[in-house]
């Protein structure tokens, strides 16, 4: 793509961010009414509890089927900016459940759920599962949260070996742990519904930090 053909993608992408105006706002007080998020005053800056699981993930979480549908509606806002795509990719288990959601929205699109295996705690994507890859040569990459990005910075490789296009990858919250750096080395570029800072901003405009620490939340497998 030529130069001036990423800069008029660029600037699409921030005004579809900033359409979502309300529907960020939205989601990040349901985020925090049902105890997803819980940053606290005493100290703003350090990586506060996030739980962004569903009750039947392997470990459960408190997000309802209508923050997973109103997550995976401003996903797909910005998915429409960047253009279509043959599949959406759900990393497993977390982000599953957005992306189904999203596929589910229309233009429907198809929804893959790659295989995966355990190595002494840590995960591995094997393969794209029965999928019928002959048929796509582009997906969507989508999570829930994005830390240090090593499951889907995997998961891009090995969608690149079967010779599939990942331009683009998108989560409901990026902690800037260098996750989106290690997907840039990769040319894959997240589209994060918020950053952490931005998530700690709507929380103070909303009077929902809380002067207690955190507590009671489950860790990222």
């Amino acid at each position: 793509m030529s130069t001036k053909g990423c800069t008029k993608v660029s600037t699409k992408r921030k005004e579809v961010r900033r359409d979502l105006g309300e529907d960020r706002r939205e989601l990040a007080h349901k985020l925090i009414e049902v105890g997803a998020v819980s940053p606290h005053v005493a100290d703003p800056s350090l990586q506060f509890p996030l739980n962004l699981r569903t009750p039947d993930d392997p470990c459960p979480g408190p997000l309802t089927p209508e923050i997973v549908d109103l997550a995976a509606r401003c996903m797909h806002k910005i998915l429409k900016a960047l253009g279509p795509v043959d599949a959406i990719v759900g990393i497993p288990p977390a982000g599953e459940p957005f992306a189904r959601a999203i596929a589910m929205l229309p233009p429907r699109t198809l929804h893959i759920v790659p295989e995966i295996w355990e190595d002494g705690g840590r995960k591995h994507i094997v393969s794209l599962g029965r999928t019928p890859i002959l048929v796509i040569t582009k997906v969507l990459l989508v999570d829930a949260l994005l830390e240090e990005g090593g499951l889907m910075c995997e998961t891009v490789r090995v969608l690149r070996d079967a010779r599939i296009e990942v331009a683009d990858a998108m989560v409901v919250v990026d902690r800037g742990m260098g996750g989106s750096k290690e997907l840039a080395k990769l040319g894959c570029h997240l589209h994060p519904i918020f950053t952490a800072s931005e998530l700690l901003e709507l929380c103070a405009e909303s009077n929902r930090i809380s002067n207690q620490p955190p507590g009671g939340f489950h860790p990222r497998p």
